[in-house]
């Protein structure tokens, strides 16, 4: 007759100990093999949206260029190179995975745009970007318009002693409309567009991302 005996050498802490090294160890990966590639999806996604969207379309070639006075067939060099820092905005922040009262705890956070705006405010190079000036029909400079500022964060707060105006379109940036200075004169940005803080054009898409990603981000979990 045979008989075999199984002995347990090491004591139940240095198992449990090395069962969570290993689980550790295996999520780990799966974490390095997500995180491109979720920051691949969300980059996708976040291209596909904000350039079907409704603002995005009247900056280029609706109502929005005309009132902020988008140099007609320039339109894009305008808003391109704020998707464009957005887009560099994008981080992965993860909490390292470590045991702790019986199971293993970590985070992955994907954070998207700075909050605050400021920094991509500032993108400009005097005639395209996130603001640029008007000149006077000497060249000196006449105007600040910060058209990005506006959209996003001026809600509805009336721009003083401005309008603008259809008549002698031909003579604006946008061939399309012209904005004056009127003293008493009052204008803000068409209610359809205009944003807040928290709840504005970059906002709003941020938030189509999130659903068209929470699926595939599952899926995406569960095959690695």
């Amino acid at each position: 007759m045979l008989s075999v005996t199984l002995r347990v050498v090491e004591d139940q802490g240095t198992i449990n100990r090395r069962f969570y090294e290993a689980l550790i160890n295996k999520l780990a990966g799966r974490f390095n093999k997500v995180e491109g590639s979720l920051i691949q999806l969300f980059l996708m996604y976040f291209d596909q949206i904000i350039k079907a969207s409704f603002t995005y379309n009247s900056l280029i070639k609706g109502k929005l260029s005309a009132d902020f006075g988008f140099y007609m067939g320039s339109e894009e060099k305008y808003v391109l190179p704020i998707i464009d820092e957005w887009k560099t905005q994008v981080r992965m922040e993860r909490i390292r995975l470590s045991q702790k009262a019986g199971g293993v705890y970590g985070s992955m956070t994907l954070k998207a745009i700075d909050r605050d705006l400021l920094k991509v405010m500032t993108i400009s190079d005097g005639t395209f970007g996130a603001y640029y000036f008007s000149y006077n029909e000497s060249g000196k400079i006449q105007y600040l318009i910060p058209w990005l500022e506006w959209l996003l964060r001026g809600g509805d707060n009336i721009v003083p002693n401005f309008v603008i105006t259809t008549e002698h379109a031909e003579r604006g940036r946008s061939k399309k409309a012209v904005m004056k200075k009127e003293e008493g004169g009052r204008w803000v940005v068409d209610p359809a567009f205009a944003g807040t803080v928290n709840k504005n054009w970059i906002t709003d898409v941020l938030n189509e991302v999130k659903v068209k990603m929470k699926k595939d981000l599952i899926e995406m979990i569960k095959t690695q």
